[in-house]
């Protein structure tokens, strides 16, 4: 039953392919602990520092897959960091 429904939610959530679902209860007090280590390993991606080659890589191949649309007047995007 669980399966299906994880299989349910990352139909509908395609576009985040990273996203963990964890199934918990209050009451019972089941899988609390797995959400706060969750949450502290969020907070730890959180504040990691990318290389800027890397990122750049990263957003040349976003913007090959997706160009962004324009007229005549258009340009690139900047992005500033």
């Amino acid at each position: 039953m669980m399966n299906r429904y994880i299989d349910y939610l990352k139909s509908k959530i395609e576009f985040l392919p990273w996203v963990s679902v964890i199934f918990t209860s209050a009451v019972d007090r089941k899988r609390v602990d797995e959400i706060l280590e969750s949450a502290v390993n969020i907070k730890t991606e959180r504040f990691k520092r990318v290389k800027t080659g890397i990122f750049n890589n990263f957003m040349e191949q976003v913007v090959y897959k997706h160009p962004p649309t324009g007229n005549k007047k258009s340009h690139s995007p900047k992005i500033y960091y």
